[in-house]
């Protein structure tokens, strides 16, 4: 990768950034999947194109993007607490708790343990 591809790639990252605000959510999306062609590594635009994923309601790919992330970088806790955050809203309880406890066991974060109590709430209501 060239250093042209990393300006483009931050570029496009941007422009996605700024789509996703206008509630353009294709537009969003294009920006975001070229942004991980340009540079796999990009976190942040599996990260945010997961969002608009999950904003349009499609949580079974935000988890799927995100997953893809995890292989890349899986210290990254932020990734982690998305993965459990659209397991629970689309209600896979199981799931939400085994990626919300991956997320604590690399950053205790008190949110986090906030987040496996209503993890652990749902599950046994």
């Amino acid at each position: 990768m060239d250093k042209l591809d990393y300006i483009e790639a931050d570029d496009y990252y941007d422009m996605g950034c700024q789509w996703r605000m206008e509630r353009e959510w294709e537009k969003a999306i294009s920006c975001f999947k070229h942004v991980i062609e340009l540079n796999k590594f990009f976190i942040y635009a599996y990260i945010d194109l997961a969002s608009v994923y999950a904003r349009q309601g499609n949580y079974h790919d935000a988890v799927t993007v995100l997953k893809k992330a995890v292989k890349l970088d899986p210290g990254f806790h932020l990734l982690h607490y998305n993965i459990a955050k659209y397991y629970y809203r689309h209600g896979e309880m199981p799931a939400a708790l085994k990626s919300i406890e991956a997320a604590i066991n690399l950053n205790d974060m008190e949110l986090y343990e906030r987040v496996r109590g209503l993890i652990l709430k749902k599950l046994h209501s």
